[in-house]
C-alpha cells in the first residue's frame, strides 16, 4: 500500500518545491512510515537469512528513506518508493502454492510489471535525476553522494533481478 501512497503523494507533489530539501506533509509522513517498514524488512531479512539481495536492497531503501526525513530528496524518494509496487504482485505469487493458472498469471504479471516499473521508468527516472542533481555536488557534502550510490544499488539489483527473470522466462520457453 506504501508503494502506492509514494506514486500518489510523488504525482500530487506541489510544483516550485524546492527538489533537495523541500518538504510537504504528506509526502514527509509516506518517507517515515516506509523507513520504518524498511528498518522492521532489513531485521526480517537478518532473523530469517534472507539472501545478500534482499538483504543488500532493505538496508539501502531504509537509508534512503531515513535520509529523506531529513527532508532530503523528498520528492524524489516517493518516486523511487513506486517501485516497491512490484512488491505487491510478487507475495501474492509466493503465497500461492502449487502450479495453478493464477500462479502463471502471477509470474507473468510480476515480469511484465518489473519490466516497465524497475526498469523502463527506474533507469529513465534515474538518468534524469544523476544529470538534474550532478551539477549540484559539493566538496565535503556526503549526503548526495551516499544516495546517488544508494540509486546505483537499487539499479544494480533490479537489473541483477531481471536477468534471473528473463533466465527463468527463456528456459520455460525452450521446456515448452
Amino acid at each position: 500500500m506504501y508503494d502506492k501512497l509514494g506514486l500518489l503523494t510523488f504525482a500530487c507533489y506541489p510544483d516550485g518545491t524546492d527538489d533537495l530539501h523541500g518538504t510537504w506533509q504528506p509526502g514527509h509522513d509516506i518517507v517515515v512510515l516506509a523507513a520504518g517498514y524498511f528498518a522492521y524488512d532489513v531485521l526480517n531479512c537478518f532473523v530469517r537469512k534472507y539472501d545478500w539481495a534482499f538483504t543488500v536492497h532493505g538496508i539501502a531503501c531504509f537509508v534512503c528513506y531515513l535520509l529523506a526525513t531529513t527532508p532530503f530528496l523528498e520528492r524524489d524518494v516517493l518516486y523511487y518508493l513506486s517501485w516497491e509496487a512490484t512488491t505487491v504482485v510478487f507475495n501474492l505469487l509466493r503465497a500461492e502454492r502449487g502450479d495453478t493458472p493464477r500462479k502463471e498469471t502471477y509470474k507473468r504479471l510480476f515480469f511484465v510489471l518489473f519490466f516497465v516499473v524497475r526498469i523502463c521508468c527506474g533507469y529513465g527516472y534515474t538518468v534524469g535525476f544523476v544529470r538534474r542533481v550532478w551539477p549540484r555536488l559539493r566538496p565535503g557534502e556526503w549526503m548526495l553522494p551516499l544516495f546517488l550510490g544508494i540509486v546505483a544499488i537499487a539499479n544494480g539489483l533490479n537489473t541483477f533481478w531481471f536477468a534471473k527473470l528473463m533466465r527463468k522466462a527463456l528456459d520455460a520457453c525452450r521446456k515448452g
